[in-house]
């Protein structure tokens, strides 16, 4: 659990050093063509900004934010991510912005889908303890008898619709 909690600022750190990484690694490991230079600057920009927003969308998440840190998909595709991102600085060969992206774009709608089902899931809580029963008519005028009221025993009640 302590491992999953070190991983929260580990996925906003690495949305600025992992774009960093790419762009620098393919500039002087590689080193690229000078055309090639503004391109992968661009990507390397936009790959901070794609890992931002996953990272904003994990964050969002109520069990995330409190303490508990992502969850093991977040921990498995945001890891294969990075390595994939490691790799990406390191390997000259194109068909490598193949798993970058789809590794990404796995990640990004595996935070999505969990932020919506917790929601769900909170949201339906929610209205559960709302939810009261209500007594009938016969009930409420047997336990409220009010016989000074006007028009004291008519009762109008309106019963919510069964679902």
């Amino acid at each position: 659990m302590s491992a999953r909690r070190l991983f929260v600022p580990i996925i906003f750190g690495a949305a600025i050093v992992l774009p960093l990484w790419l762009i620098l690694a393919r500039a002087f490991i590689l080193r690229v063509d000078d055309w090639q230079i503004p391109l992968v600057t661009l990507s390397g920009v936009a790959l901070g900004v794609c890992m931002a927003i996953v990272a904003t969308v994990t964050w969002l998440r109520k069990s995330v934010r409190e303490g508990g840190g992502p969850s093991a998909w977040d921990l498995g595709l945001l890891s294969a991510w990075y390595l994939s991102i490691i790799l990406a600085g390191v390997v000259e060969h194109g068909a490598i912005s193949i798993p970058v992206i789809l590794v990404g774009l796995a990640a990004f709608w595996s935070a999505v889908w969990q932020l919506l089902s917790e929601t769900k899931r909170r949201v339906q809580s929610a209205i559960d303890t709302f939810e009261i029963s209500v007594p009938s008519a016969q009930e409420y005028r047997r336990t409220h008898p009010r016989p000074d009221a006007p028009l004291a025993g008519q009762v109008i009640r309106i019963d919510p619709p069964e679902v």
